[in-house]
């Protein structure tokens, strides 16, 4: 029904209107995302990244819920996403210690700097990226849950050792041509 308001209108409107009023073209970004040479949990975490969705100390906060906003690896500045992942000192020694060697840039926003890396020609070094961040986030959600501390090297290596298990379990094996196959099928 045209010109009729129901709930469903209401949260579609809404809905259009959050994602227009996101930084970069989002159909654009979500593309890139979802291409992305890296699993699909790393995927999922990747879009909640970007969507401003995971359950960082801040966002709770903004909804009227009152804790502790600072941030669980450093404890200097509230955690939101901007500070866990490009001005948080443990993600900055994180990135700087992986073979990225890598920094936040000063003058970018989150959305465009994870833009710029999903969009990233070297395919290796933006999978690479996105599994930093992931293990960034499993280190923030052991240091609130269990109180362990993140030393950024060794996370940068786990990183690293993430990211060559999945390539080289990845190697597409080439098809054997079938008079070379050792099998018995069609023998007696």
């Amino acid at each position: 029904m045209h010109g009729c308001y129901t709930v469903r209108s209401a949260y579609h409107l809404l809905n259009k209107i959050r994602e227009n009023l996101q930084p970069g073209p989002s159909h654009h970004r979500n593309e890139r995302l979802w291409k992305a040479p890296i699993p699909n949990k790393i995927k999922n975490f990747m879009w909640r990244l970007v969507k401003n969705i995971l359950p960082t100390r801040h966002n709770p906060q903004r909804k009227g819920i009152v804790l502790d906003t600072s941030c669980p690896l450093c404890h200097y500045e509230a955690e939101t996403v901007e500070h866990l992942f490009m001005n948080c000192n443990l993600s900055k020694l994180d990135l700087f210690a992986s073979p990225l060697g890598s920094h936040a840039p000063f003058n970018m926003d989150l959305h465009s700097w994870l833009l710029d890396w999903l969009s990233c020609a070297d395919k290796d070094g933006s999978q690479l990226f996105c599994t930093i961040l992931w293990k960034l986030w499993y280190a923030r959600n052991q240091a609130v849950f269990n109180g362990a501390t993140t030393n950024p090297v060794s996370l940068a290596h786990r990183a690293v050792h993430y990211s060559q298990e999945l390539n080289a379990a990845n190697v597409k094996q080439r098809p054997q041509p079938p008079h070379q196959r050792r099998d018995n099928a069609g023998t007696f």
